[in-house]
This record gives structure tokens, C-alpha cells and sequence, in this order.
């Protein structure tokens, strides 16, 4: 089996409730080794002097933006962020990471922290880590289907679990209606005549 996706450390929750509108469903990021001078985490809150993020660990701190720092249009709650600070703490870039690899798939087995799942038109199963807590939380179960994102640099996945597929019902079948309008009424048969016999 392959080890798509591993982890160490404490995964950290986010539920759909402590999510903005934009992040509809409840996620989770699992660290990995991320390089020095990179951090991450989910953004709580973002303005032009301060970004407020849930980091890996399960902490929340506040970094106080640098001059010329700015948010990027499309980063708000709920959105996983990178960013540098300097010996102060002081935000001197961010940006949001850079999606490597985005795999949904239905879950085989979980055993531990350990989540399997079959990838989409996939024949070999792949793993990923996901705290037990974490992977009830979110409704993770064989059998339910999850998207895994791994991000490019930073050593992290997002593990989101998505909803059943919905199923639409075929319309109701209608009779044909007849050219010209309504069917016209049964016509009664013409009753029988017997035929005269010859001899």
C-alpha cells in the first residue's frame, strides 16, 4: 500500500462552525516537516495590520502585519495561509500555498490515526493521518467519500470530508397526449351480423 500522505504532530480542527460562509464544510490540517521560515496555518481573521491564524499545534496567535504587507483578495476565514515573519514576529510575506495534489476517494478502513481510502478511478489504496477525534468529528467513515489536498513546500495536507453525492429521482413518466388534444371517447364496437349460410 502507499503512503500518500504522512503526518507527525497534533492535527488541527476546524469545524464548519468557527468557519466564515467561504468554507462550508469542516477540515482539518495535518503538519508534517515544514521548511524554517515557513509558517502556516488556517486564517481566523485577516485586516491590513494583523493576521489572526489557528496554527498546527491547535494555538491561536496574532502576527501584526509589516509595512507594505498586504492580504490577498482571495485569502479570508477558514483559508489555509503561508507566511515568513522576522525576529520581532512581524509578518513579512504571506501568500496561500500552492495546492501539489488534490485526491478524492472513498474510505476503505480507518485503523488509528491511519485513513485509507480508494482514489477515484484508482486501483491502489492510499493513506493519510487524521487524529481519531479529528475523523469523527468531521463524519470520516468507511464507506464516505473525503478530498485530501497536499500543498507544495510546507509538508501539509487538508483532509475535507464531502458530502454523499446527491442522487436526483427520474421525472415522473407523463402519458402522451393525443395530436389535436384531448383522447376522444371510447367508441363502442358495431354489433355483430351473421352472414347468411349458402347450401
Amino acid at each position: 500500500m502507499k503512503k500518500l500522505f504522512t503526518g507527525a504532530g497534533v492535527a488541527l480542527l476546524v469545524s464548519a462552525a468557527a468557519l466564515a460562509p467561504k468554507a462550508a464544510q469542516a477540515q482539518e490540517i495535518t503538519p508534517d516537516s515544514a521548511p524554517k521560515g515557513n509558517n502556516y496555518g488556517l486564517v481566523q481573521s485577516i485586516d491590513s495590520q494583523a493576521l489572526q491564524v489557528r496554527q498546527a499545534d491547535g494555538t491561536t496567535q496574532v502576527y501584526p502585519l509589516g509595512e507594505g504587507v498586504t492580504a490577498p483578495e482571495n485569502v479570508g476565514p477558514g483559508d489555509l495561509i503561508v507566511f515568513d515573519t522576522n525576529r520581532k514576529g512581524v509578518v513579512k510575506s504571506l501568500q496561500p500555498p500552492v495546492e501539489d495534489q488534490v485526491v478524492e476517494g472513498t474510505v476503505e478502513r480507518i485503523e488509528g490515526d491511519q485513513v485509507t481510502f480508494l482514489p477515484d478511478g484508482g486501483t491502489a489504496p492510499l493513506s493519510t493521518t487524521v487524529a481519531p477525534e479529528t475523523a469523527s468529528r468531521l463524519g470520516i467513515a468507511e464507506g464516505e467519500r473525503v478530498r485530501v489536498t497536499q500543498y507544495a513546500g510546507i509538508g501539509t495536507t487538508r483532509v475535507c470530508a464531502l458530502p454523499a453525492p446527491v442522487v436526483e429521482a427520474p421525472p415522473p413518466e407523463v402519458a402522451p397526449v393525443p395530436f389535436g388534444g384531448a383522447a376522444p371517447p371510447p367508441v363502442d364496437p358495431p354489433a355483430p351480423v351473421p352472414i347468411p349460410a349458402l347450401w
